[in-house]
């Protein structure tokens, strides 16, 4: 029964930890792949923690500024980051579409 319940808890975990900065101490790749469908849940972590900026009493402007901010910091700035630079890249090619 331990076990049972031991796996997706571990699973959840290493989902965790894969897609955010948060250290979980389990980076089981197999696990994360098993337990994919536990991506919506690191989402509600994830806006849960950003989320508390929202309960501050200032600005709108700057609770979105800084909420965004925080949700590029939890998921990892840098691949985002990676992503665009890799589309501006493609994009900026010269030639025809079929030699890309």
């Amino acid at each position: 029964m331990k076990k049972q319940l031991n796996e997706p808890i571990k699973g959840f975990a290493s989902l965790l930890s894969f897609l955010t900065i948060i250290p979980t101490g389990v980076h089981n790749v197999e696990l994360a792949a098993k337990y994919f469908y536990l991506v919506p849940a690191i989402g509600l972590v994830e806006g849960l923690i950003a989320g508390v900026i929202m309960l501050t009493n200032i600005s709108a402007i700057l609770k979105a500024v800084i909420v965004t901010c925080t949700l590029f910091i939890i998921t990892g700035f840098n691949h985002i980051l990676m992503d665009l630079l890799i589309l501006l890249m493609f994009l900026l090619q010269e030639g025809e579409v079929k030699k890309r």
